[in-house]
Protein backbone atom coordinates (compact mmCIF):
# COMPACT_ATOMS: atom_id res chain seq x y z
CA UNK A 1 0.00 0.00 0.00
CA UNK A 2 2.36 3.08 0.71
CA UNK A 3 4.90 1.60 -2.09
CA UNK A 4 1.73 1.98 -4.64
CA UNK A 5 1.50 5.41 -2.81
CA UNK A 6 4.81 6.54 -3.73
CA UNK A 7 4.28 5.36 -7.06
CA UNK A 8 1.74 7.84 -7.60
CA UNK A 9 3.16 10.23 -6.24
CA UNK A 10 6.57 9.83 -7.94
CA UNK A 11 4.57 9.78 -11.15
CA UNK A 12 2.65 13.02 -9.73
CA UNK A 13 5.75 14.93 -9.38
CA UNK A 14 7.58 13.55 -12.90
CA UNK A 15 4.08 15.16 -14.29
CA UNK A 16 4.41 17.97 -12.70
CA UNK A 17 8.18 18.78 -14.14
CA UNK A 18 7.10 17.60 -17.38
CA UNK A 19 4.48 20.48 -17.55
CA UNK A 20 6.87 22.86 -15.95
CA UNK A 21 9.21 22.11 -18.56
CA UNK A 22 7.12 22.26 -21.66
CA UNK A 23 5.40 25.53 -20.42
CA UNK A 24 9.44 26.69 -19.88
CA UNK A 25 10.00 25.87 -23.65
CA UNK A 26 7.01 27.49 -24.66
CA UNK A 27 7.54 30.81 -22.33
CA UNK A 28 11.16 30.70 -23.93
CA UNK A 29 9.74 31.01 -27.71
CA UNK A 30 7.85 33.62 -26.97
CA UNK A 31 10.54 35.47 -25.47
CA UNK A 32 12.75 35.07 -28.07
CA UNK A 33 10.02 36.51 -30.57
CA UNK A 34 9.72 39.73 -28.51
CA UNK A 35 13.34 40.20 -27.52
CA UNK A 36 13.79 39.58 -31.13
CA UNK A 37 10.92 41.21 -33.33
CA UNK A 38 12.79 40.94 -36.46
CA UNK A 39 11.72 37.20 -35.82
CA UNK A 40 7.86 38.20 -36.26
CA UNK A 41 7.46 38.53 -39.60
CA UNK A 42 8.98 35.36 -40.96
CA UNK A 43 5.60 33.77 -41.65
CA UNK A 44 2.58 33.72 -40.63
CA UNK A 45 3.19 31.30 -37.51
CA UNK A 46 5.51 33.25 -35.91
CA UNK A 47 3.61 36.62 -36.67
CA UNK A 48 0.63 34.51 -34.81
CA UNK A 49 3.20 33.09 -32.19
CA UNK A 50 3.95 36.59 -30.91
CA UNK A 51 0.42 37.65 -30.14
CA UNK A 52 0.86 35.36 -27.15
CA UNK A 53 4.00 37.36 -25.77
CA UNK A 54 1.77 38.66 -23.03
CA UNK A 55 0.78 35.49 -21.87
CA UNK A 56 4.42 34.60 -21.31
CA UNK A 57 3.77 35.72 -17.73
CA UNK A 58 2.05 32.55 -17.30
CA UNK A 59 3.79 30.61 -18.85
CA UNK A 60 6.72 30.81 -16.69
CA UNK A 61 4.63 30.82 -13.48
CA UNK A 62 3.27 27.72 -14.52
CA UNK A 63 6.91 26.44 -15.19
CA UNK A 64 8.10 27.73 -11.58
CA UNK A 65 4.46 25.97 -10.03
CA UNK A 66 5.27 22.76 -12.09
CA UNK A 67 9.26 21.99 -10.91
CA UNK A 68 8.37 23.45 -7.54
CA UNK A 69 5.65 21.03 -6.57
CA UNK A 70 7.56 17.98 -8.74
CA UNK A 71 11.18 18.61 -8.02
CA UNK A 72 13.38 17.23 -4.94
CA UNK A 73 16.95 18.01 -3.93
CA UNK A 74 19.07 19.51 -6.32
CA UNK A 75 15.94 19.44 -9.16
CA UNK A 76 14.69 22.96 -7.28
CA UNK A 77 17.97 24.36 -8.84
CA UNK A 78 15.93 23.87 -12.12
CA UNK A 79 13.83 26.83 -10.28
CA UNK A 80 16.49 29.72 -10.66
CA UNK A 81 16.31 30.50 -14.63
CA UNK A 82 12.47 30.58 -14.98
CA UNK A 83 12.10 32.38 -11.81
CA UNK A 84 14.48 34.83 -13.18
CA UNK A 85 12.48 34.94 -16.76
CA UNK A 86 8.97 35.41 -14.89
CA UNK A 87 10.14 38.41 -13.37
CA UNK A 88 11.57 39.64 -16.82
CA UNK A 89 8.65 39.24 -18.43
CA UNK A 90 6.27 41.29 -15.82
CA UNK A 91 9.13 43.82 -16.77
CA UNK A 92 7.92 43.69 -20.28
CA UNK A 93 4.29 43.46 -19.38
CA UNK A 94 4.69 47.15 -18.02
CA UNK A 95 2.45 48.24 -20.74
CA UNK A 96 -0.35 46.74 -19.04
CA UNK A 97 0.21 47.53 -15.25
CA UNK A 98 -2.74 49.16 -14.23
CA UNK A 99 -2.10 52.66 -12.85
CA UNK A 100 -3.49 56.04 -11.53
CA UNK A 101 -4.82 57.98 -14.74
CA UNK A 102 -2.73 61.30 -15.32
CA UNK A 103 -4.70 64.05 -13.81
CA UNK A 104 -7.50 65.64 -16.96
CA UNK A 105 -5.88 68.83 -18.78
CA UNK A 106 -7.55 72.39 -18.34
CA UNK A 107 -8.85 72.27 -21.72
CA UNK A 108 -11.72 69.97 -23.32
CA UNK A 109 -9.73 67.29 -24.92
CA UNK A 110 -10.89 64.98 -27.89
CA UNK A 111 -13.32 62.15 -27.27
CA UNK A 112 -13.08 59.23 -29.76
CA UNK A 113 -14.90 55.68 -30.40
CA UNK A 114 -13.78 53.41 -32.65
CA UNK A 115 -15.49 49.94 -33.41
CA UNK A 116 -14.91 47.37 -36.19
CA UNK A 117 -18.16 45.78 -36.59
CA UNK A 118 -17.02 42.69 -38.23
CA UNK A 119 -18.81 43.41 -41.88
CA UNK A 120 -21.62 45.14 -40.35
CA UNK A 121 -22.60 42.23 -38.03
CA UNK A 122 -22.37 44.04 -35.00
CA UNK A 123 -26.22 44.72 -33.02
CA UNK A 124 -27.24 48.13 -34.31
CA UNK A 125 -28.66 49.23 -30.92
CA UNK A 126 -26.27 47.87 -28.71
CA UNK A 127 -23.61 49.79 -31.10
CA UNK A 128 -26.09 53.04 -30.69
CA UNK A 129 -26.21 52.33 -27.39
CA UNK A 130 -22.54 52.36 -26.73
CA UNK A 131 -22.20 55.40 -28.82
CA UNK A 132 -24.50 57.30 -26.70
CA UNK A 133 -22.90 56.47 -23.61
CA UNK A 134 -19.38 57.72 -24.70
CA UNK A 135 -20.90 60.81 -26.22
CA UNK A 136 -17.73 61.03 -28.48
CA UNK A 137 -17.07 63.78 -30.63
CA UNK A 138 -15.66 61.49 -32.91
CA UNK A 139 -16.90 57.93 -34.11
CA UNK A 140 -14.84 55.76 -36.07
CA UNK A 141 -16.93 52.56 -37.84
CA UNK A 142 -14.52 49.80 -38.99
CA UNK A 143 -16.03 47.31 -42.06
CA UNK A 144 -19.30 48.93 -41.74
CA UNK A 145 -21.98 48.66 -44.77
CA UNK A 146 -24.76 50.87 -45.66
CA UNK A 147 -27.76 48.43 -43.79
CA UNK A 148 -26.11 49.10 -40.37
CA UNK A 149 -25.57 52.76 -40.85
CA UNK A 150 -29.42 52.86 -41.87
CA UNK A 151 -30.61 51.03 -38.64
CA UNK A 152 -32.90 53.75 -37.33
CA UNK A 153 -30.88 53.33 -33.31
CA UNK A 154 -27.74 53.98 -34.65
CA UNK A 155 -28.99 56.93 -37.39
CA UNK A 156 -30.09 58.58 -33.93
CA UNK A 157 -26.85 57.72 -32.26
CA UNK A 158 -24.88 59.72 -35.19
CA UNK A 159 -27.26 62.21 -35.65
CA UNK A 160 -25.29 65.44 -34.16
CA UNK A 161 -22.18 63.84 -36.33
CA UNK A 162 -23.05 65.83 -39.32
CA UNK A 163 -19.06 65.48 -40.92
CA UNK A 164 -18.40 62.58 -42.11
CA UNK A 165 -15.42 60.89 -44.15
CA UNK A 166 -15.50 57.49 -45.50
CA UNK A 167 -17.67 55.12 -47.38
CA UNK A 168 -19.79 51.86 -47.21
CA UNK A 169 -21.09 49.53 -49.35
CA UNK A 170 -24.62 49.14 -50.11
CA UNK A 171 -26.75 46.70 -48.53
CA UNK A 172 -25.30 43.77 -46.30
CA UNK A 173 -22.21 43.08 -48.55
CA UNK A 174 -19.51 41.87 -46.31
CA UNK A 175 -16.75 44.33 -47.55
CA UNK A 176 -13.41 44.67 -44.71
CA UNK A 177 -12.43 47.25 -46.47
CA UNK A 178 -14.95 50.19 -45.42
CA UNK A 179 -14.25 52.99 -42.76
CA UNK A 180 -16.32 55.59 -41.90
CA UNK A 181 -15.89 58.74 -39.58
CA UNK A 182 -18.46 60.34 -38.32
CA UNK A 183 -18.14 63.49 -36.21
CA UNK A 184 -19.71 66.28 -34.05
CA UNK A 185 -16.84 68.43 -35.21
CA UNK A 186 -15.89 69.77 -39.14
CA UNK A 187 -13.51 67.43 -40.54
CA UNK A 188 -11.12 68.27 -43.31
CA UNK A 189 -9.94 65.08 -45.40
CA UNK A 190 -6.32 65.34 -45.25
CA UNK A 191 -5.28 62.26 -47.35
CA UNK A 192 -5.43 58.10 -47.61
CA UNK A 193 -2.84 56.40 -45.54
CA UNK A 194 -1.11 53.11 -47.56
CA UNK A 195 -3.15 50.30 -47.23
CA UNK A 196 -5.32 47.37 -48.50
CA UNK A 197 -8.22 48.60 -46.41
CA UNK A 198 -9.34 51.73 -46.22
CA UNK A 199 -7.10 54.39 -43.95
CA UNK A 200 -7.95 58.24 -43.35
CA UNK A 201 -5.81 61.10 -42.21
CA UNK A 202 -8.38 63.73 -41.53
CA UNK A 203 -7.82 67.58 -39.37
CA UNK A 204 -10.63 67.56 -36.77
CA UNK A 205 -11.18 71.34 -35.70
CA UNK A 206 -10.80 71.40 -31.92
CA UNK A 207 -13.19 73.19 -29.58
CA UNK A 208 -10.48 76.29 -29.72
CA UNK A 209 -11.12 76.33 -33.80
CA UNK A 210 -7.57 77.38 -33.92
CA UNK A 211 -6.20 73.99 -32.75
CA UNK A 212 -7.43 71.28 -34.85
CA UNK A 213 -6.44 67.61 -34.43
CA UNK A 214 -4.94 65.47 -36.62
CA UNK A 215 -6.68 61.96 -36.45
CA UNK A 216 -5.56 58.82 -38.00
CA UNK A 217 -8.39 56.55 -38.76
CA UNK A 218 -6.68 52.74 -38.95
CA UNK A 219 -7.95 49.50 -40.22
CA UNK A 220 -3.92 47.35 -41.15
CA UNK A 221 -3.82 44.24 -42.26
CA UNK A 222 -3.14 40.86 -40.40
CA UNK A 223 -0.84 38.43 -40.23
CA UNK A 224 -2.71 35.71 -42.13
CA UNK A 225 -2.09 37.46 -45.46
CA UNK A 226 1.78 36.34 -44.68
CA UNK A 227 4.04 37.54 -41.88
CA UNK A 228 5.91 40.02 -44.20
CA UNK A 229 2.56 42.17 -45.73
CA UNK A 230 1.84 42.31 -41.94
CA UNK A 231 4.66 44.20 -40.86
CA UNK A 232 5.30 46.32 -44.60
CA UNK A 233 2.13 47.66 -44.83
CA UNK A 234 2.64 48.46 -41.06
CA UNK A 235 6.52 50.00 -41.41
CA UNK A 236 4.79 51.84 -44.54
CA UNK A 237 2.28 53.66 -41.90
CA UNK A 238 4.77 54.93 -39.78
CA UNK A 239 6.51 56.50 -42.77
CA UNK A 240 3.07 58.00 -43.68
CA UNK A 241 2.80 58.82 -40.00
CA UNK A 242 5.91 61.01 -39.56
CA UNK A 243 5.51 64.36 -40.88
CA UNK A 244 2.48 64.48 -38.05
CA UNK A 245 4.19 63.27 -35.05
CA UNK A 246 5.36 66.60 -34.55
CA UNK A 247 1.80 68.02 -33.83
CA UNK A 248 -1.39 67.05 -32.00
CA UNK A 249 -1.89 63.52 -33.52
CA UNK A 250 -4.13 60.94 -32.61
CA UNK A 251 -4.06 57.20 -34.18
CA UNK A 252 -7.03 54.83 -33.42
CA UNK A 253 -8.33 51.84 -35.07
CA UNK A 254 -7.81 48.25 -35.91
CA UNK A 255 -4.43 47.89 -35.71
CA UNK A 256 -4.08 43.75 -35.95
CA UNK A 257 -0.96 43.51 -33.71
CA UNK A 258 -0.58 43.81 -29.96
CA UNK A 259 1.69 46.19 -28.44
CA UNK A 260 4.85 43.90 -28.16
CA UNK A 261 4.35 43.18 -31.90
CA UNK A 262 6.70 44.48 -34.93
CA UNK A 263 3.84 46.79 -36.05
CA UNK A 264 3.32 48.36 -33.30
CA UNK A 265 6.80 48.40 -32.05
CA UNK A 266 7.68 50.42 -35.33
CA UNK A 267 5.53 53.16 -33.58
CA UNK A 268 7.01 53.29 -30.36
CA UNK A 269 10.55 53.53 -32.27
CA UNK A 270 8.97 56.66 -34.13
CA UNK A 271 8.06 58.05 -30.83
CA UNK A 272 4.38 57.33 -30.31
CA UNK A 273 2.61 56.88 -27.06
CA UNK A 274 0.18 53.81 -26.20
CA UNK A 275 -2.79 55.79 -24.93
CA UNK A 276 -3.75 52.73 -22.99
CA UNK A 277 -0.82 52.70 -21.19
CA UNK A 278 -0.72 56.45 -21.05
CA UNK A 279 -4.24 56.20 -19.41
CA UNK A 280 -3.45 53.34 -16.34
CA UNK A 281 -5.91 51.57 -18.57
CA UNK A 282 -4.33 47.47 -17.56
CA UNK A 283 -5.42 44.19 -19.19
CA UNK A 284 -7.64 45.88 -21.86
CA UNK A 285 -7.87 42.83 -24.90
CA UNK A 286 -10.28 43.92 -27.82
CA UNK A 287 -10.11 40.47 -29.38
CA UNK A 288 -11.46 37.52 -29.66
CA UNK A 289 -11.24 35.51 -32.81
CA UNK A 290 -14.36 33.92 -32.48
CA UNK A 291 -13.33 31.25 -30.11
CA UNK A 292 -15.48 32.53 -27.22
CA UNK A 293 -18.19 35.19 -27.70
CA UNK A 294 -17.56 38.47 -26.03
CA UNK A 295 -14.49 37.01 -24.51
CA UNK A 296 -11.58 39.05 -25.53
CA UNK A 297 -8.04 37.53 -25.04
CA UNK A 298 -5.87 39.73 -27.14
CA UNK A 299 -5.03 43.42 -27.40
CA UNK A 300 -5.32 44.66 -31.05
CA UNK A 301 -7.19 47.99 -31.55
CA UNK A 302 -5.21 50.79 -29.86
CA UNK A 303 -5.35 54.40 -29.48
CA UNK A 304 -1.75 56.03 -30.26
CA UNK A 305 -0.76 59.82 -30.10
CA UNK A 306 1.88 62.01 -30.37
CA UNK A 307 4.46 63.36 -27.75
CA UNK A 308 1.96 66.32 -27.51
CA UNK A 309 -1.10 64.04 -26.53
CA UNK A 310 -1.89 62.15 -24.22
CA UNK A 311 -4.67 59.90 -23.73
CA UNK A 312 -6.34 60.93 -20.18
CA UNK A 313 -9.63 57.66 -19.88
CA UNK A 314 -9.65 54.46 -22.02
CA UNK A 315 -11.58 51.62 -22.10
CA UNK A 316 -13.44 48.68 -24.03
CA UNK A 317 -17.20 47.97 -25.05
CA UNK A 318 -18.31 44.30 -25.96
CA UNK A 319 -20.82 44.52 -28.61
CA UNK A 320 -22.54 41.77 -29.81
CA UNK A 321 -22.60 40.26 -33.07
CA UNK A 322 -18.60 41.59 -33.66
CA UNK A 323 -15.52 39.70 -32.47
CA UNK A 324 -13.78 43.23 -31.42
CA UNK A 325 -14.75 44.82 -28.27
CA UNK A 326 -14.38 48.55 -29.37
CA UNK A 327 -12.88 51.39 -27.68
CA UNK A 328 -13.73 54.62 -25.96
CA UNK A 329 -11.08 57.29 -25.08
CA UNK A 330 -10.27 61.25 -24.32
CA UNK A 331 -7.24 62.67 -25.85
CA UNK A 332 -5.88 65.92 -24.60
CA UNK A 333 -3.01 68.04 -25.01
CA UNK A 334 0.16 68.19 -22.96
Amino acid sequence: MVRERRKVASAGRRTAIAVGVLCALLATVLAILYAVPELQPLSTFTAMASALIPYGVLAWGMAVLGILIGGRGLQRLWLVPPLVMLLVQAGWARPYWPVAPPPSASEQGLRVFSANLHNGDADPAATAAAIRAAAPDVVILIEVDDAFLAAPTVRDALAAHTHRVGRSVPGEAPDPSTMMIASTRPLTELGRLPGRFDQYLVGVAGHDTNRPWTLAAVHTINMLTGGRAWDDEAAALARALAPHRGGPLIVAGDFNATVEQQPMRRLWEAGLRNGAADAGAGWVPTYDAGLAPRVAFVAIDHAVTSPSVRVTRFVTVALPGTDHRAISFTAQRV
